[in-house]
């Protein structure tokens, strides 16, 4: 069964900064178990909860506007 999931959220700091947060620093926002890259299209990366576990690659990205991320693995 394939399902989507979209989320957007809001924030009130410069594009660059919340672009560099998402792309280079997962592990202070998300996880601080990561493994890989999130900085370019077709990197790949690993954040784990415990057990669980979600397996991303970029699929696309502008810079400083939007990033899609594929879970391809969970």
């Amino acid at each position: 069964m394939e399902s989507n999931f979209n989320r957007s959220i809001e924030v009130n700091n410069p594009s660059s900064e919340v672009f560099k947060a998402i792309t280079e620093q997962i592990q202070g926002w998300w996880s601080k178990n990561y493994e890989g890259s999130a900085s370019k299209v077709d990197d790949r990366f690993m954040v784990r909860f415990g057990n669980t576990f979600k397996t991303m690659r970029i699929e696309s990205m502008e810079p400083n506007t939007k990033v899609v991320w594929r879970c391809f693995d969970q």
